[in-house]
């Protein structure tokens, strides 16, 4: 069951990015939406099972595209699930999704002390605005 399913938004060197955010009651059923959107564009006979049987959260990356050929801002899915919600599955998920902006906007050029800035921001604010519907979704209160 999906307790909560949301999208946190940030500018990443003033191109608009979001995350959709998908949390589930349990491992298993995040474990089945990634396996089947793993296997979306897969043949029958490519299909995977299994792959990820000891996922504790996941980011799927994308780049999408509208008809006149610009960057839709919606660039990742980041899913999650109790009982594994601690800072540290979020920040760990959501930096995927904060390299992955880096990478849409400046190529494969390297992180580095000089130019991290924006990503660290980034990152900050992705994890913040997802603590905060958490939050506001009520995840967090025990049932």
């Amino acid at each position: 069951m999906i307790l909560a399913d949301f999208t946190v938004t940030v500018e990443f060197e003033k191109t608009p990015r979001a995350v959709r955010v998908i949390v589930y009651d349990s491992l298993k059923g995040l474990r089945i939406a990634a396996t089947r959107y793993d296997n979306l564009t897969r043949s029958k006979k490519r299909k995977q099972r299994g792959a990820f049987s000891n996922t504790l959260g996941i980011c799927h990356r994308f780049e999408w595209f509208n008809k006149e050929g610009d960057s839709h801002p919606d660039c990742a899915i980041v899913r999650l699930a109790r009982p594994y919600l601690g800072v540290g599955i979020i920040s760990h998920e959501l930096a995927h999704a904060a390299i992955w902006m880096h990478e849409l906007a400046r190529g494969k050029e390297p992180l580095t002390c000089v130019n991290d800035e924006p990503f660290v921001w980034v990152l900050g604010e992705l994890v913040r605005q997802t603590v905060n519907s958490l939050n506001e979704f009520g995840v967090y209160n025990e049932n």
